[in-house]
């Protein structure tokens, strides 16, 4: 099934916090549910627009990123920026 952007706009204005920003952080970068869940705000260069990758969580254990290229900056945009900075 492909959703119209009408309806992906519709599920994620439809999501509480912090599935929300999780959801948009997952779509808006293509990183892993597992190095979603493994950033720390530190990770997080707003004035430089990057995100730096350093750990993941999965089954409740934190690890380390799955390759060499996972670990490198991922650009964020300044959308996905204003959401997150919401709700931080």
């Amino acid at each position: 099934m492909i959703l119209s952007p009408e309806q992906a706009y519709a599920i994620v204005s439809n999501l509480r916090e912090p599935e929300r920003t999780l959801t948009l952080l997952a779509a808006g970068t293509g990183l892993r549910i597992s190095e979603c869940l493994g950033l720390q705000w530190q990770d997080v260069n707003f004035a430089g627009g990057m995100i730096h990758v350093r750990r993941t969580w999965t089954c409740g254990q934190v690890g380390f990123p799955k390759s060499k290229a996972s670990k490198g900056p991922v650009p964020l945009h300044p959308l996905l920026a204003e959401f997150m900075l919401l709700w931080k």
